[in-house]
């Protein structure tokens, strides 16, 4: 996360801001999800979280897409990017 702040501001203490801002809300997720698991379970069945998940990632993909496409010239970083994809896939397969 921090590589992607890093990349779309120009300054590094508003990218590491944004990067602490980002990773606090890992701790407010965490503080939350017992009650929010269980009511979602409830309304939208158990496989609500998946989906939420799936959107989730789907996010990030987008934005770390959008940090490379200023470099996407240079092969390495395209390859990297779909190695590993390829290597998600493999994990998930399993």
């Amino acid at each position: 996360m921090g590589w992607i702040a890093r990349k779309s501001m120009a300054s590094p203490w508003k990218a590491a801001a944004a990067g602490l801002a980002v990773e606090a809300m890992t701790l407010v997720g965490a503080w939350a999800e017992p009650k929010v698991d269980a009511s979602g379970a409830a309304r939208f069945g158990a496989l609500w979280s998946a989906a939420v998940l799936a959107i989730i990632a789907g996010s990030f993909l987008f934005l770390g897409l959008h940090a490379v496409l200023p470099v996407r010239r240079r092969a390495g970083v395209i390859a990297v990017f779909v190695g590993a994809m390829v290597v998600v896939a493999i994990v998930r397969g399993r």
